[in-house]
């Protein structure tokens, strides 16, 4: 699931094509989230890659699932065109 969190969907175009039947849509920007994929490549620059996040530490896929779980349930139908960063307060700014 967590592997799925990165694929971005526009929220305004979903919500052209189905406005109107309580459908709802919302992007989630991640963070560098710690999987199986370039395990190699996370950890050979993992001294780097930590000092690039506030909070000093790379995502795991529990730091992600409980919104992307939230957003996926019947609890979140009021939330809608939200763009929600799950990204250990990393910015490219």
């Amino acid at each position: 699931m967590a592997e799925d969190c990165g694929k971005l969907v526009n929220p305004l175009i979903v919500d052209g094509q189905v406005h109107g039947n309580s459908t709802t849509a919302n992007t989630v920007l991640l963070g560098l989230v710690e999987t199986d994929h370039d395990k190699e490549w996370v950890e050979a620059n993992r001294e780097k890659l930590v000092k690039l996040y506030p909070v000093r530490r790379l995502g795991q896929a529990g730091d992600v699932v409980p919104m992307v779980a939230l957003l996926v349930s019947p609890k979140s139908g009021w939330i809608t065109d939200q763009t929600l960063s799950i990204s250990g307060d990393f910015s490219m700014v």
